[in-house]
């Protein structure tokens, strides 16, 4: 939860509470990324649970990295490879 609440206070918050958001958010991110390893998916082979609860909001990271005046993945680039890869599975493409 703390993932979606911290995302969406990144481009609603101003000042201070954003930078404070921004922090716990990529924080989130980084517990996510590490916890992925070195797997393609977190469902190891296969899409999971974690990946059908956290791509559907893959796309509002730009509209956060913009709004919120900083870029996941150049503090995470192994999460945001995971999410690509999620949004090449022709599963995932059909449900977008």
């Amino acid at each position: 939860m703390k993932v979606y609440e911290n995302g969406k206070r990144t481009w609603r918050a101003k000042g201070e509470e954003q930078e404070a958001a921004k922090r716990e958010f990529l924080d989130c991110i980084r517990l996510i990324e590490e916890e992925l390893g070195d797997e393609p998916y977190f469902g190891r082979d296969n899409l999971g649970f974690v990946e059908v609860a956290l791509i559907p909001t893959y796309n509002w990271f730009y509209v956060r990295d913009k709004f919120g005046n900083y870029s996941v993945e150049a503090k995470h680039p192994k999460f945001i490879a995971w999410a690509k890869r999620c949004m090449q599975k022709e599963s995932v493409q059909v449900s977008s």
